[in-house]
């Protein structure tokens, strides 16, 4: 993929990247669905870093005020939210698996923090 972007031709006012760039963005993601545009905003969601033993790294999503969505609509704003914060390589590389729910376990809520500080902790 490097040598892609190597090879890449020089165009004025743009940046060639190997993997998608964290964003600085107003935490909002619409989401295309079978009933039609579904918008979020993911500015007041919390987050809790699971990390264990053995290094795996997990990254639960907390949105109580979130639509009724599907299992694949959860994933798939998870996956853009995450992107969009952490960046395409430090996702693939810092998280190994993620869930977008609506209430957190008991036991977790201790480590809950705001959404805003999750690229800080996953570092």
């Amino acid at each position: 993929m490097l040598r892609v972007v190597a090879v890449a031709p020089e165009v004025p006012g743009w940046e060639f990247y190997a993997t998608r760039q964290p964003k600085q963005w107003d935490y909002r993601v619409e989401l295309e669905g079978e009933g039609g545009t579904v918008n979020l905003n993911a500015s007041n969601w919390q987050f809790v870093l699971l990390r264990y033993p053995d290094g795996f790294r997990e990254v639960l999503l907390i949105a109580p005020e979130l639509p009724p969505l599907s299992e694949d609509q959860r994933r798939q704003t998870a996956a853009i939210v995450l992107e969009k914060i952490l960046g395409e390589e430090a996702l693939m590389e810092k998280v190994d698996e993620f869930q977008l729910v609506y209430h957190l376990e008991p036991r977790f809520a201790a480590k809950q923090r705001s959404i805003s500080e999750l690229n800080g902790a996953v570092a």
